[in-house]
């Protein structure tokens, strides 16, 4: 059995003002830097589901910086080297709403399309000017495809839209405008555990990995 442990990257500035951040590429603040330092241990105590894997474990990351600094702390901390970073898991693009807060975007230029975007019952295909749907439909495949076939442990470093959208249509099969429907905080974790063909969700947002 393969263990697959995906960590939201620490809070930016972006983050905690509640602006849209994609492929803008801010560092983490003070406050994310410390979150990730307390989070990361846990994975590193005996009876982590990779505990037993450290000297195997790949650990891959997003190559924008927020992402990057983090898989940096994990591992120093877990004693691993960063591997690669991987460009399929970048953010999902939030074109014209990048930067915009909720509030603002519901006055700005673009107002009428922000609500089907937010929506994921509404059939929206992306954001304008942004990534569709089915193209991080496609990237979600690729990157459990990708993590499958190296066949070992692995700590996953993305973003918060992008690894909801892996639960949602890699793991359940639905579209990856569903990922509204799950919650993952910064420098938290989702764990799936299994084979690439039957990955089961063992945890959604959790900072405690038993």
């Amino acid at each position: 059995m393969t263990t697959l442990v995906f960590m939201r990257h620490g809070e930016t500035a972006w983050n905690r003002a509640g602006r849209y951040l994609s492929r803008t590429d801010v560092a983490l603040d003070e406050q994310g830097l410390r979150d990730v330092r307390s989070a990361v241990p846990v994975l590193a105590v005996p009876d982590s589901p990779l505990a037993a894997s450290r000297s195997s474990l790949v650990l891959v990351s997003s190559p924008l910086r927020r992402a990057v600094q983090t898989a940096e702390i994990a591992a120093e901390t877990l004693g691993v080297p960063v591997r690669e970073t991987w460009d399929d898991l970048r953010e999902v693009d939030f074109g014209v709403f990048e930067g915009e807060t909720e509030a603002s975007a519901m006055r700005g230029a673009f107002a009428d399309a922000f609500p089907a975007w937010r929506d994921p019952s509404s059939g929206n295909v992306g954001a304008p000017e942004g990534e569709s749907w089915s193209t991080v439909d496609d990237r979600a495949r690729r990157v459990l495809d990708r993590l499958g076939d190296l066949g070992r442990d692995a700590l996953v470093v993305s973003h918060g839209c992008f690894i909801r959208a892996i639960l949602a249509h890699a793991v359940l099969g639905l579209s990856s405008h569903q990922l509204r429907r799950f919650r993952l905080d910064n420098a938290a974790f989702v764990v799936l555990s299994g084979s690439p063909s039957n990955w089961i969700v063992t945890g959604l947002n959790v900072r405690t990995i038993s």
